[in-house]
């Protein structure tokens, strides 16, 4: 049996639960939106025994062969919210917590673990990994120091801001005047703006699938665009699978570009990507990859 965990109004989550469905693949699973009627009991005394109850379901998690993991933050799902920053953990942090104990321990397929999600969490650290892969990366810096900024533009003329974390955000031109209206400031994340054509890559264990996206704005997320397939060069898709492996990943979103000069540099790689935009083709490419993935 596959262990889903997730949201069906998500459309990533969807699009793998509907595939596994059509195919009569045994699934649990298990809305992430009742978060406040799930409970996970741990038997230690039973090889770690984790009894996953969910309103009138119940699964054994140690029997489950794969697992698609894609949780919320549980505090938008609670019906008496405490404030964000209480120190005293809930049972909605004690399921999360237990949850992905298994999910780092069992010998089952898991997309993906916890702990392969960490480079995430700062984007430097993430880019030492993508340097070993044989991607070029963009020059950064990370400061809150006004002086350092406006060396870090001179030295590269255009440059963009964004999120150091895995915190999402809206990817944005620098302009040297926002120094002056902003005053004092948090760290920053600051790269080159690499000129080029945008491409996404989603590997699933060692297939990829690619996507081309023309946009004019920096952030192509937020802003008019047209996806189309796109080949991607053989070496380049044995980059993103090298990359996905030193990272950890079963199933992992790349964002690339691709300059005049045919330079191939990567910006990030997502652990946990909505890839529903990006599946196009009518066969669902990217969902049919993982539920093959779970499946086998």
């Amino acid at each position: 049996m596959i262990f889903l965990w997730g949201i069906l109004e998500d459309a990533t989550m969807r699009s793998v639960h509907e595939s596994l469905t059509q195919r009569g693949v045994p699934v649990a699973f298990v809305n992430h939106a009742d978060i406040a009627r799930t409970s996970v009991r741990l038997n230690g005394n039973r090889g770690d025994s984790y009894r996953l109850s969910c309103g009138n379901e119940s699964y054994e998690l140690t029997e489950m062969s794969a697992a698609y993991l894609r949780p919320y933050d549980h505090r938008d799902y609670l019906d008496h919210q405490k404030p964000r920053n209480a120190p005293v953990v809930g049972p909605a942090e004690l399921v999360h917590h237990l949850i992905g104990a298994w999910a780092e321990s069992t010998a089952a397929l898991v997309i993906n673990r916890p702990s392969s999600e960490a480079t995430n969490h700062s984007k430097l650290f993430q880019a030492t990994h993508i340097l070993a892969s044989g991607f070029s990366v963009p020059a950064s810096l990370v400061t809150n120091e006004p002086d350092r900024v406006r060396e870090f533009q001179t030295r590269h003329s255009r440059i963009i801001y964004k999120s150091m974390s895995s915190v999402r955000s809206i990817v944005q031109e620098f302009d040297a005047n926002m120094l002056d209206a902003i005053g004092r400031m948090g760290p920053v994340m600051f790269q080159q703006r690499v000129m080029g054509t945008n491409i996404r890559v989603h590997v699933i264990t060692r297939r990829t699938v690619a996507c081309i996206i023309h946009s004019d704005d920096v952030d192509y997320r937020y802003a008019p665009s047209r996806i189309a397939p796109f080949a991607l060069p053989n070496d380049v898709a044995a980059r993103c699978v090298s990359l996905s492996e030193q990272l950890g990943l079963v199933l992992a979103g790349i964002d690339l570009v691709r300059t005049s000069r045919d330079e191939w540099y990567c910006l990030e790689e997502n652990p946990n990507p909505a890839f529903s935009c990006f599946d196009m083709s009518d066969d669902k490419l990217i969902a049919r990859a993982v539920a093959d993935t779970l499946s086998h």
